[in-house]
């Protein structure tokens, strides 16, 4: 039995006979279901000189000698059958709840209500009140960038390219700087948009949005998690970041209409304007203060289950 956290997955079924030896290596477990009713692909190997015998044997007393397995014994064997009902009734309950939720039958936030409980248990700098401090900073600091950005006019690409680096350090999207040098290249759009953004007063997040997604349409690499991040920062009460994180944060809480991959292409503004809505709603419901403390948490979930 593994003795580690690490996942122990061979199946190799190794039998000496009178006549060699006898090695089954495949994908099939030792349950009725591995050996009688599964679907599963083995091979059966006649080891008549015992050459694969003893390989496997030097291959798994190595395995025993640096401590990664331990001996099947009877008190470990009840132990495990222990653990695995009380995993097996959980996964049971889950399986259930999970087909309901992907049926649309009904929305839940347990799930994210549990990892929110870790999250806050978490004295790390992936934990909840660090990530408060950070994202707190971070987004004042990123509204004063919008609007440098915005109040830049004709400038040469590196002095963008400089303000628009400072801009993308303050957002938590992750590969975003991978794409700088190309945006870089149409500055003249980003500029004209944020100053557009700004003389909005109490857009609707699809107002917003739209205005935003017309000048970006065209600016490789310059995607909604970039465009959404940056009506965050200017309110995260009202815009919350659209990127893969938060979207499989939103599926596991039923919330199943929004594109795995967040594109500019399969996001209109429409939609957005719902997932808004729907963020809220999810923030509020785990008693959270704004969307960027959602933000942190849809991150948090993605990153450790990734």
């Amino acid at each position: 039995m593994s003795s580690t956290e690490e996942t122990f997955h061979p199946k190799v079924y190794a039998v000496r006979e009178p006549g060699g030896h006898r090695v089954i290596v495949g994908s099939a477990n030792m349950t009725a279901g591995g050996f009688s009713n599964n679907y599963e692909a083995s091979v059966l190997v006649n080891d008549r000189d015992g050459a694969l015998m003893a390989s496997i044997q030097e291959h798994f007393g190595g395995l025993i000698e640096e401590g990664a397995l331990a001996r099947a014994t009877m008190p470990r064997i009840n132990e495990y059958a222990k653990l695995y009902a009380v995993h097996e009734a959980w996964r049971k309950m889950a399986s259930r709840r999970a087909e309901k939720i992907c049926r649309g039958d009904m929305h839940s936030l347990e799930v994210l209500a549990d990892w929110l409980a870790d999250m806050k248990a978490d004295d790390s700098p992936c934990g909840f009140t660090a990530q408060q401090t950070y994202r707190a900073r971070d987004r004042l600091i990123a509204r004063r960038r919008v609007k440098e950005i915005a109040g830049l006019g004709k400038v040469t690409r590196d002095t963008f390219l400089e303000a628009y680096e400072g801009l993308l350090g303050c957002f938590h999207s992750g590969g975003l700087h991978r794409g700088k040098g190309i945006v870089s290249q149409k500055s003249n759009l980003v500029i004209s948009a944020l100053a557009e953004l700004l003389e909005l007063k109490r857009a609707t997040p699809a107002e917003a949005f739209e205005l935003l997604h017309s000048h970006f349409e065209d600016i490789e690499r310059a995607g909604i998690n970039v465009l959404t991040e940056i009506l965050h920062a200017l309110d995260n009460k009202r815009f919350g970041v659209m990127n893969r994180n938060a979207v499989s944060g939103l599926i596991v809480a039923g919330y199943d209409q929004y594109p795995l991959r967040p594109l500019k292409t399969n996001v209109t503004p429409e939609l957005y304007e719902q997932f808004c809505r729907d963020v809220r709603e999810v923030q509020t419901q785990l008693e959270l203060e704004n969307l960027s403390e959602l933000d942190a948490l849809f991150n948090y979930v993605y990153w450790l289950n990734d």
